[in-house]
């Protein structure tokens, strides 16, 4: 059964990733706003890396292979091969601009921390190998596996925060699995349970209540004391973040199928985005988001306000990365889908794709 509401959520979640890789603390002489501005949207960005893993969940328990080898070698084809040509690849980039291989770059290769987006390669991974388990299993006793699951991610990331992160210590604590099972899990349940993802009205507004205390409770944080957990490691970005699960693709599924057509284009946008995805994940740091944003933006113009020098690092790297997979995919489509990662959905699943996409494109023109 293919979801759309799935594309526009990948699509949506792979620019939030990108602007985190561009996102760094305002100067103390940037207005008060700018610093709002800031909080809202780590708030937001940080439940990116939630909803792949929340999606990877709810793909895996449509899994078809029989016994585990097939299983495993058909997601290891999709993940490590992509996964490891890039982390060569950043091997290689990190080695040339610093005169040489140095004991630390293989070290920090073989930790997967090459290039800072590559722990999500370990998590992904390690979920996916535990859940062949319980890919059988019934819907009641998946939830209460994702139940379980969301109050260790949960302790794991309130114990975390009470932590000073860095070192050694922050890049197993970005790679403990404890830290991110209940997103995954929830998408397992979630699928075994609501197949097409409609659940009753109800459960969506209590998700939405539970995610604006949660905001409110980061924002007063900020407000009171100017504390903000640090990354995803936070009981507040972690509420939110668990409880968005259940709003996003009632939101997106919503915008969609919107007679407003700035929000229908955005969400087909956002679709559109959705198989090159997990290849921009891959590619866009240190090269684009990075050496080529730095290059091009940090000695501008739009490197004298903090908001537009981060908003134009962020143009630059990831408009360059999509550029880039889009190319590649055109001109060399085997190296693009095998080494870099980019989708080829099979016609069948193309298909419902141009489907799903064109009754929005016919919504949009009927509400003109």
């Amino acid at each position: 059964m293919f979801l759309p509401e799935l594309d526009v959520m990948r699509g949506a979640a792979i620019l939030w990733v990108m602007y985190l890789h561009v996102y760094f603390s305002g100067w103390a002489s940037s207005p008060e706003w700018e610093g709002w501005f800031l909080r809202v949207t780590h708030l937001f960005a940080h439940g990116a890396v939630p909803v792949f893993l929340f999606i990877s969940g709810v793909l895996v328990t449509r899994a078809t292979a029989r016994g585990f080898v097939p299983f495993a070698s058909k997601r290891a084809r999709r993940v490590l091969v992509p996964g490891l040509t890039w982390m060569t690849m950043a091997l290689a980039w990190e080695a040339w601009r610093g005169g040489g291989l140095s004991g630390d770059l293989v070290e920090a290769y073989l930790l997967f921390d090459i290039s800072g987006q590559f722990y999500y390669l370990v998590v992904l991974v390690t979920l996916t190998v535990a859940a062949y388990a319980w890919l059988r299993a019934p819907s009641g006793t998946l939830t209460r596996l994702a139940v379980a699951a969301v109050v260790v991610s949960a302790v794991t990331t309130a114990w975390y925060e009470q932590q000073e992160l860095g070192g050694t210590f922050a890049i197993v604590a970005y790679r403990n699995p404890l830290v991110w099972c209940g997103f995954f899990a929830m998408g397992m349940a979630v699928s075994r349970r609501w197949p097409d993802l409609r659940w009753p009205g109800a459960v969506t507004l209590t998700a939405t209540v539970v995610m604006a205390l949660a905001a409110a409770a980061y924002l007063i944080g900020y407000g009171t004391s100017g504390y903000t957990p640090q990354s995803y490691f936070g009981v507040t970005v972690f509420t939110f973040s668990a409880a968005s699960l259940f709003v996003w693709p009632v939101v997106a599924r919503r915008a969609l199928t919107s007679r407003v057509p700035p929000v229908a284009r955005a969400a087909r946008g956002a679709a559109w985005l959705a198989p090159y995805a997990f290849a921009l994940y891959l590619v866009h740091k240190p090269y684009f988001v990075g050496w080529l944003s730095d290059r091009l933006v940090s000695g501008s113009a739009l490197a004298e306000d903090y908001v537009t020098l981060m908003l134009g690092l962020f143009v630059v790297g990831a408009g360059a990365s999509l550029a880039f997979v889009v190319a590649l995919g055109r001109v060399w489509p085997w190296g693009a889908r095998v080494l870099v990662g980019v989708e080829r959905p099979s016609p069948g699943i193309r298909a419902q794709r141009e489907a799903a996409l064109g009754a929005a494109g016919r919504t949009v023109a009927e509400g003109k």
